[in-house]
C-alpha cells in the first residue's frame, strides 16, 4: 500500500496523482457527477475500462498511468482501520500479515485508486478500501511493478523520480 501511494503522490500532500484539481473525465476514467456507482455513466460514458494511458493528464509524478480510476488496484497489505489507533500504538500492526495462526479468511486486502465506476470522492490517493481477496469484479485489477535497476541517487529530492537505466 505504501509503495502504491508513494507512486501516486510522492511525499506531497496532493489529493490526486496529477495534483489537487478535481477529477474529471479529462484526467481519469470515472463516473462524472455527484452519484457514485452509476453504471450507465461509468467509464466516462463507455460503461467500462479504457486502454491504459488513455488519460495522460492524470499521470502521476513518476509517470504512472491510471492510479486514479479505470480499475481499483489490489495491494498486498491486509486492511486495518487507522481508527484502531495511531501508527505508533502497539495495537496497530505495520504491514499486517494475517492472523497469528495463518487464517486470513475473514481479513480483507487494501484496494486503492477507484475505478471506472467511481465518482470523484473515491479517487483520492489516500483513500483505502477493504475488499475480500476472493472477490472477482470488472472494477478490480492489479499493477505489475519491478524493482529499480539502480538505487536512488544521493542528493535527489524526495519527489524526483529515479532514472531508469534499462
Amino acid at each position: 500500500e505504501a509503495e502504491w501511494e508513494y507512486a501516486s503522490i510522492g511525499s506531497t500532500q496532493r489529493r490526486y496523482p496529477w495534483g489537487d484539481s478535481k477529477p474529471t473525465c479529462r484526467n481519469a476514467v470515472m463516473t462524472e457527477g455527484f452519484k457514485c456507482d452509476v453504471w450507465d455513466r461509468g467509464g466516462c460514458g463507455r460503461k467500462g475500462t479504457w486502454t491504459v494511458g488513455s488519460k495522460p493528464a492524470g499521470r502521476s509524478w513518476v509517470g504512472a498511468d491510471d492510479l486514479a480510476g479505470n480499475v481499483e488496484e489490489w495491494t498486498n497489505d491486509w486492511y486495518r482501520s487507522y481508527l484502531d489507533g495511531p501508527m505508533t500504538s502497539p495495537s496497530v500492526e505495520v504491514d499486517p500479515q494475517g492472523e497469528k495462526d495463518g487464517n486470513t479468511a475473514n481479513w480483507q486486502r487494501v484496494v486503492k485508486g477507484g475505478s471506472f465506476n467511481s465518482c470523484a470522492l473515491l479517487l483520492v490517493s489516500k483513500l483505502r478500501q477493504p475488499t475480500y481477496d476472493s472477490i472477482q469484479d470488472a472494477t478490480l485489477g492489479f499493477r505489475c511493478a519491478r524493482p529499480l535497476i539502480r538505487p536512488v541517487q544521493r542528493g535527489m529530492g524526495a519527489d524526483t523520480p529515479p532514472t531508469d537505466t534499462r
